[in-house]
């Protein structure tokens, strides 16, 4: 049970953030979004806060305090790897996972006497259906049975399994296992495929192994996913194996084979120094948010989203991915009402200690704005995530 001195300091702070819109409601915004830090100083003067906000419509900036903190994002780290993912690799990007063969090679009663290579592709969205798809493929070419076994190229990524600085007591939803191939979300590629093919009665010989190469493989079956199948639950359910993989995807993209982290940052990195900022201010440790080491800042996150508006691909395709306030995704039970309800559409990031929000609003002119809120060091989220829907409130208003 919540201490009785906690629970009163919580209360006042929630019924001094109420009183204040009462009672600045005409005000300037700048003026308005001041009093509200002013009558939430029992909480602002124990935490981090910083704050963002950019004007699309007429270009300019509209309010900062303490814009260039370096942070830890949380699951706002999800917003740099999509632009940097979009930008990067195009907003037409397709996962491929490629399965090849040398039909030559099979023989009037089925038997394919050589290996079938897998290139995986790290699709997180590929499933037991994908897999059923293949084996049917496989059948109606005349293969009964795979003599030289499976054979997989995992070159995609490097070996690890985790992220860099992922906390080893998180549970497996937060910390997914990071394979190059994947079924159902789970490092069980290899078994999956078997009893799909199985079903079609195609029996698998040998042991499974390993090749950066399809040797005299002309035959290939591809399976493709839309980057767009993969932002919307990235980015509406904060799925953090959707952003792995998609950092993964970065870093293949920039570094070839068999590359992690460094790649991924290093191309994260050319876009923040594209934005006339310095990227070794910065420190991108994985694609999701969950490691502790990301570090960046309001106006990092403020440029990126403006750079995805003046980039209209970007933003169109950015857009339709995010949380709607009161609506769907993360922010479903969050601003179900006023100005902000149906307008905010932003990412939001939770870990322990730090809460941010970055998103996009139109404020009561019609004009677009674009904003980043980040706080780290409170004592519960939900004091974090009152203040800053308190702020999207008087943004739109």
């Amino acid at each position: 049970m919540m201490p009785r001195k906690h629970a009163l300091r919580y209360l006042l702070i929630s019924f001094g953030i109420q009183l204040y819109a009462l009672q600045v409601a005409a005000q300037p915004l700048g003026t308005r979004l001041d009093s509200l830090f002013a009558v939430s100083e029992a909480l602002t003067s124990r935490i981090q806060v910083g704050l963002c906000v950019y004007d699309l419509t007429a270009d300019s900036l509209v309010y900062v305090r303490g814009e260039r903190q370096r942070m830890r994002p949380a699951s706002n780290m999800k917003l740099v790897t999509a632009i940097t993912a979009l930008d990067y690799l195009g907003v037409d990007y397709q996962y491929r996972t490629v399965f090849s063969l040398d039909t030559s090679r099979i023989d009037s009663l089925g038997v394919l006497h050589d290996r079938l290579f897998v290139r995986g592709g790290m699709d997180p969205l590929l499933g037991r259906s994908d897999l059923e798809s293949v084996a049917r493929d496989l059948s109606r070419l005349g293969v009964r049975e795979i003599e030289g076994g499976l054979c997989f190229d995992m070159s995609i990524k490097d070996s690890k399994k985790w992220g860099e600085g992922w906390c080893w007591d998180d549970d497996a939803e937060t910390n997914p296992t990071l394979a190059a191939l994947l079924c159902n979300g789970k490092p069980n590629f290899e078994d999956n495929l078997i009893l799909a093919l199985a079903r079609e009665d195609i029996r698998v010989r040998g042991y499974a192994s390993q090749s950066y190469r399809s040797e005299g493989a002309q035959y290939e079956i591809v399976l493709v996913r839309p980057v767009s199948e993969v932002l919307r639950p990235m980015m509406k359910q904060s799925d953090n194996l959707m952003a792995e993989s998609l950092f993964y995807q970065i870093a293949s993209a920039s570094g070839g084979d068999f590359s992690g982290r460094e790649a991924a940052a290093k191309a994260m990195g050319h876009l923040v120094a594209r934005l006339g900022l310095v990227p070794s201010d910065y420190y991108f440790a994985d694609g999701s948010g969950v490691s502790l080491y990301n570090y960046v800042s309001p106006e990092l996150i403020v440029r990126l989203l403006r750079y995805a508006w003046q980039h209209g691909d970007i933003y169109e395709a950015l857009l339709p991915t995010l949380p709607v306030a009161g609506r769907d995704g993360t922010l479903s039970t969050r601003m179900v009402s006023g100005p902000a309800a149906g307008n905010v559409k932003a990412k939001t990031g939770t870990c322990t200690g730090v809460s941010t929000l970055g998103g996009y609003a139109t404020d009561g002119r019609g004009h677009r704005l674009c904003f980043s809120i980040m706080c780290q060091g409170q004592p519960a989220a939900r004091l974090a995530r009152e203040l800053q829907d308190r702020i999207c409130q008087e943004l739109v208003r």
